[in-house]
């Protein structure tokens, strides 16, 4: 495995996971691109992962490896993780397949994670009570542009992200 060469895949991963597990704690319907983005850009930055990482092990390709590792990774990343790194090959799988998976599967945790720490009955999130803490002057910084935008709009059942200063 090339030295520190899987942490792009990771941060891709990450934030991909991490945008649409907000979409689920919001409650909120993923948009058809965020859909998208997280099943499509997180494969992406894997299989480029492994071609990097089949170049450094010797291991041949063939020369369209992009189109054949699109349509067939399911197959082609198990194959490559044994042929490459012998029985520790479940490790490689593993981590690829949680790259690749894990955004996508972060939407419905988002959802657990509201049923478990849901937001208040104000409809603020849980953040918002600890920035009005007394501990921070009592006061959220973005209260003011929050009552704001909330008075210009008619009330929503989600959270106005204006309060968090977005």
């Amino acid at each position: 495995m090339p030295r520190n060469g899987l942490g792009p895949a990771i941060a891709c991963s990450a934030v991909c996971g991490l945008l649409s597990g907000t979409y689920g704690y919001l409650n909120l319907e993923r948009p058809p691109i965020v859909d998208v983005g997280t099943l499509v850009v997180p494969l992406i930055a894997a299989l480029a992962w492994v071609q990097l990482d089949a170049r450094a092990h010797g291991v041949g390709l063939v020369h369209d490896w992009g189109l054949i590792a699109w349509i067939g990774w399911p197959v082609l990343l198990p194959w490559y993780s044994f042929k490459t790194r012998g029985r520790a090959g479940w490790r490689l799988l593993l981590l690829l397949l949680a790259l690749i998976l894990g955004p996508f599967l972060a939407y419905p945790f988002g959802m657990v994670a509201r049923a478990i720490w849901p937001p208040t009955s104000t409809g603020e999130l849980p953040v918002q009570e600890v920035l009005r803490a007394p501990l921070f002057g009592g006061t959220c910084p973005g209260a003011r542009l929050h009552a704001r935008v909330c008075r210009e709009q008619p009330p929503r059942r989600t959270a106005c992200l204006a309060s968090v200063g977005v």
